[in-house]
């Protein structure tokens, strides 16, 4: 089994229906289906902008890496 690392750089995103996403943009280490197909976490309706950025910062600061197997 192959497993695959990567380090991701996590951006908030504006889907255009007043939620916002949070997805990987730029990252380090191998290409995943989290940065190869931009992978969006979707947030609920009436998030505001200062949570998503809170999630986002939370999210670098708790996540170490993404693998993925195959």
């Amino acid at each position: 089994m192959a497993v695959k690392r990567t380090i991701p750089h996590f951006k908030v995103g504006d889907p255009g229906d007043d939620r916002f996403s949070i997805y990987a943009d730029d990252y380090q280490g191998d290409e995943t289906a989290l940065t190869s197909n931009r992978l969006s976490f979707v947030l609920k309706t009436g998030t505001t902008l200062a949570q998503a950025e809170e999630l986002k910062r939370l999210m670098h600061t708790l996540i170490e890496s993404v693998t993925e197997q195959s």
